[in-house]
């Protein structure tokens, strides 16, 4: 059984059609479920170098699939200079039911002027959001909730070395795109 509940992203040179998880949803038959069989891999997922990464939408479409639902949420919404406005979200994730109960995954998501780019103004004086990236400052409360239930839906799934799309602007394929 060791063996089978690797990830998949351990061995780097599968592709997105090969890809799998190990559902833990059944605590007495675990399961090999292909992302391909769950979401639309073709429009949630895509390749960037070795790495698969995965929208938003294809980490909800996951958790629906398993069942999981958000336990709890906390925040610590700390906006100062200092900080770099840092909002910080921590999320449970799991399994509801009696037999489920200990079958929880916490994860934190972040986001703060570093990672979500500020409004400046250009010459002309009107705003625009900074070159670093097309996300406008004033979600990141959004985008930290974004990240930390996507983690914990990639955690929760043990799909380590895939990376969901909102982590990082750079993963994103379509940079205009806000809901990515």
């Amino acid at each position: 059984m060791k063996e089978e509940l690797k990830s998949f992203a351990s061995s780097k040179d599968i592709g997105i059609e090969g890809a799998y998880y190990i559902s833990t949803k059944d605590k007495e038959n675990h399961k090999k479920v292909f992302l391909k069989d769950v979401i639309d891999v073709n429009k949630n997922t895509w390749k960037q170098g070795k790495n698969i990464i995965i929208s938003l939408v294809g980490c909800q479409n996951l958790a629906s699939y398993e069942g999981l639902v958000e336990k709890k949420i906390e925040t610590n919404v700390t906006p100062t200079v200092g900080n770099h406005q840092q909002h910080v979200v921590n999320i449970w994730l799991g399994y509801v039911g009696d037999n489920d109960s200990d079958n929880w995954t916490r994860a934190s998501g972040e986001a703060s002027t570093l990672n979500t780019g500020k409004i400046l103004q250009d010459s002309t004086g009107n705003k625009r959001v900074s070159e670093r990236t097309s996300i406008d400052s004033q979600y990141k409360y959004s985008m930290a909730d974004k990240r930390a239930y996507c983690r914990a839906v990639l955690k929760h799934l043990r799909l380590f070395g895939v990376y969901s799309a909102v982590e990082a602007q750079a993963f994103n394929k379509d940079k205009d795109n806000l809901d990515f």
